[in-house]
C-alpha cells in the first residue's frame, strides 16, 4: 500500500475536492454557492482568499459577528490522491434580538404593529434587521393613510446581542380627494373605472392603489400602467391619484401551423387563423373567431375542421369578476371507422374570485350527424343525435406566466352532465382533472410536470358513450413519440376505438439557450385509453421519452420534438387484419411540430 503525504498544492494542480468542516447554520449547498471554488477548477490562492471573505460576509450579514474562517489548499498522495481545499468554519454563537421597542402614538393598533414588525426577542439579528422593521412598518402606515410616516429604528448592539429602538413619526392621515387617468382613449373611461377600487373621498390605503392597477393591467388592454401621487412630494394631506395608461392593440390576427400524423391518414398538417378584439365597442366586450384544420397528405382532404366564435361580456349584472360566455361551434370530423358533423353552443357564467381561482357553470347544446358509420363493436345508428349537458370547472392558475411557465401551478377540474332531465339522445357523466405544476432550478433551467385524468359512464338507456365523446391519447399534446390517438383498445380490424377512462402523465425538462430565444426540451411521457374503468392497470401504460427545440414567442413556443417509443403499452398491438385504408406504422418514433408547450 502506498504511502500518503500531504504537501503544499501548486498554483496549476486542479481541485478534486472543497471540503467544509464545522457549519452548522447553513448547509453545505449555500457555502458551497457563495465560496465559488469548486472541483476541476486550478489552484488559486486568491480566488480561495476572495471565497473565504464572502464566507465572512455571509455568516456576519447572518449575526455571526465573532466567526472565523481558515482555508487549507493541500496535495495527497496515494490512492485517494489530488489538490483539496479544506474550510475550517468556527461560528461561535450568533447575535440575538433582545428586544425590539416600538414608540408611536396609538393611531394604529398595537397588535397589527407588532404583527407588522413580525420579530420576537431571540431572533437571529441580521445586517439586515433594521431595514426590514422599517419597511414592513412604512407600509402599515401607509396602509392606514399614513403616507408620510416616518420611521427611525436605532440599534445598541453587543457581542451576542441587539436592541432596537424604533420611533414613529405618522405625521397626517391623507384623504384621496380625486381619482384621474391619463391615456386610456380610445376605450370609454367608465370601463377603466370600474376596475378601480380606490375612491374619493377614500383615507389613502396602498393596498387599493395596487390592486387597481394589477385590475387595469389585467383588462389585457395596455402595455403599461403607471400611477403617481399628486400632492405627495409636498406632504399635502389630500393628494390625487393619476393613473397613467399605454394602450395596446386591442384586435389581432393569429395563425399557427403544425405537423400530425395518424396511423390511419398518415403524414399531415394542422393549422389555424383567428381574428380577435379583446375591446369590441370600446366596452371591453371580447369577440374571436377562428378556423382549425387537420390536412391529411394521403387522402388529399381536410380530416379535421373546426370554425367557431367566441363571444364574452364582462361585469355582467355590474358584478365584479363575472362575465358571461357564449360559443357558437361547427366541428367535421372524418375518423377510420365514422365521420361526424357537430353543431353547437356553449353558454356558461364564469366568475374570477382571486387572481388565481376562477370558476364556471355552463350549458352546452349540440347536434351531431353521424355518418359512414362502420365500427360494429361500438353499435351506434346513423343519423342525427342532441346533447344536452350541464358542465362546471374550477381553475386554480399560480403560474408565473401562462404561456412560457417556470413556476407555479394549474389546476383544472372539469365535470359534465349530460341527458337525464335535460333531454336529449345522450345520457353520459364526464370527469376530468387537469394538475401541472413548474418548478425553477436555476436562472435557465426548470422540470414541469403534469397528471392527467378522465372518467366517463352512461346512464339511463344509452347504449355505449358516442364515439365522438370518447377519450383518446397519443400524439403531440399527450404522449409523444406516438401517432395522434393510436393508444387504447381497437376492434378486430385495428380501428382505435377509444375509451371511457384514461390516463396521461408528462415530465419535462426545460433549459433555456442563453442570449437567445430558443429553448431545449427533454421529455417522458406515458398514457394509456380504456375500454371500461374496470380495465384501468397501470401495467399497460405507453411510455414515450425524447428531445425537442423550441422558438419561444410571446404567445408560447413552437415546439419541434421527436419522440421514440420505449414502452408500447397493452393496447398498442393492432389486428394483422386491417383493411386497406388503415395503415399500420412500425416506426418506433414520431416528430412532432406544435405552438405552445404541451402543458
Amino acid at each position: 500500500m502506498a504511502a500518503s503525504a500531504i504537501v503544499r498544492a501548486a498554483e496549476d494542480d486542479e481541485i478534486v475536492r472543497v471540503a467544509f468542516r464545522g457549519n452548522s447554520y447553513l448547509s453545505v449547498e449555500t457555502l458551497g454557492m457563495v465560496f465559488g471554488v469548486r472541483e476541476e477548477q486550478y489552484v488559486s490562492e486568491r480566488r480561495v482568499e476572495r471565497g473565504r471573505q464572502s464566507l465572512l460576509d455571509l455568516y456576519r450579514e447572518n449575526g455571526f459577528t465573532g466567526i472565523r474562517i481558515e482555508t487549507q489548499i493541500v496535495r495527497r498522495y496515494g490512492l485517494r490522491g489530488g489538490t483539496v481545499v479544506y474550510v475550517d468554519i468556527y461560528e461561535g454563537p450568533p447575535t440575538l434580538v433582545e428586544s425590539v421597542d416600538i414608540r408611536h402614538a396609538g393611531l394604529v393598533d398595537e397588535a397589527e404593529v407588532q404583527a407588522a414588525v413580525g420579530s420576537e426577542p431571540g431572533d437571529v439579528w441580521t445586517l439586515t434587521y433594521s431595514d426590514a422593521v422599517r419597511l414592513n412598518l412604512i407600509r402599515l402606515f401607509a396602509e392606514h393613510g399614513y403616507l408620510y410616516a416616518k420611521i427611525e429604528v436605532a440599534e445598541e448592539r453587543g457581542e451576542r446581542r441587539a436592541r432596537l429602538t424604533v420611533n414613529v413619526d405618522e405625521g397626517p392621515r391623507v384623504r384621496v380627494v380625486g381619482v384621474d387617468i391619463e391615456g386610456y382613449e380610445p376605450i370609454i373611461e367608465r370601463v377603466i373605472r370600474r376596475e378601480i377600487v380606490i375612491r374619493e373621498g377614500d383615507y389613502f390605503k396602498a393596498s387599493e392603489v395596487f390592486a387597481s392597477q394589477r385590475n387595469i393591467y389585467s383588462t389585457g388592454l395596455f402595455t403599461n400602467v403607471g400611477y403617481s401621487i399628486v400632492g405627495e412630494g409636498e406632504r399635502s394631506p389630500e393628494v390625487r391619484i393619476l393613473f397613467e395608461l399605454e394602450p395596446d392593440k386591442t384586435n389581432w390576427v393569429g395563425f399557427e401551423l403544425g405537423y400530425t400524423y395518424s396511423e390511419s391518414t398518415g403524414s399531415g398538417a394542422r393549422f389555424k387563423v383567428s381574428w380577435g378584439d379583446d375591446n369590441l365597442w370600446g366596452n371591453l366586450q371580447r369577440l374571436e373567431v377562428g378556423a382549425n384544420f387537420v390536412y391529411a397528405f394521403k387522402t388529399s382532404r381536410f380530416e379535421e375542421e373546426l370554425y367557431q366564435a367566441v363571444y364574452r361580456e364582462p361585469w355582467l349584472f355590474s358584478v365584479r369578476g363575472l362575465s358571461g360566455r357564449v360559443r357558437l361551434y361547427f366541428e367535421r370530423e372524418r375518423r377510420t371507422g365514422f365521420s361526424a358533423d357537430s353543431f353547437g353552443s356553449d353558454l356558461s357564467l364564469e366568475q374570477r374570485f382571486y387572481d388565481w381561482l376562477t370558476g364556471a357553470l355552463g350549458l352546452r347544446l349540440e347536434r351531431v350527424n353521424l355518418w359512414e358509420y362502420d365500427i360494429p363493436d361500438l353499435p351506434q345508428e346513423e343519423g342525427y343525435s342532441n346533447t344536452s349537458a350541464l358542465f362546471a370547472r374550477v381553475g386554480i392558475d399560480t403560474r408565473d406566466n401562462p404561456f412560457n411557465p417556470r413556476s407555479g401551478v394549474y389546476l383544472l377540474p372539469y365535470g359534465e352532465y349530460s341527458g337525464g332531465f335535460l333531454g336529449g339522445d345522450n345520457d353520459f357523466y364526464k370527469l376530468t382533472a387537469d394538475l401541472s405544476g413548474h418548478i425553477p432550478l436555476g436562472d435557465h433551467v426548470s422540470i414541469a410536470l403534469r397528471g392527467y385524468v378522465g372518467l366517463a359512464a352512461i346512464h339511463h338507456d344509452t347504449g355505449s358513450l358516442p364515439v365522438y365523446e370518447r377519450f383518446y391519447a397519443g400524439g403531440a399534446y399527450s404522449v409523444r413519440g406516438f401517432p395522434e390517438r393510436s393508444l387504447g383498445p381497437r376492434n378486430a380490424r385495428g380501428v382505435n376505438l377509444g375509451g371511457v377512462a384514461s390516463l396521461v402523465g408528462n415530465a419535462e425538462l426545460r433549459v433555456d439557450i442563453p442570449d437567445s430565444d430558443f429553448s431545449l426540451g427533454f421529455f417522458a411521457d406515458t398514457g394509456m385509453v380504456w375500454g371500461e374503468i374496470n380495465e384501468m392497470d397501470l401495467a399497460d401504460l405507453a411510455v414515450g421519452v425524447g428531445a425537442g427545440l423550441r422558438y419561444v414567442t410571446p404567445i408560447g413556443p413552437v415546439r419541434l420534438d421527436v419522440g421514440f417509443v420505449v414502452a408500447p403499452g397493452e393496447e398498442r398491438i393492432v389486428s394483422p387484419f386491417a383493411p386497406e385504408d388503415f395503415t399500420e406504422t412500425s416506426d418506433n418514433w414520431e416528430l412532432h411540430l406544435a405552438i405552445g408547450h404541451i402543458f
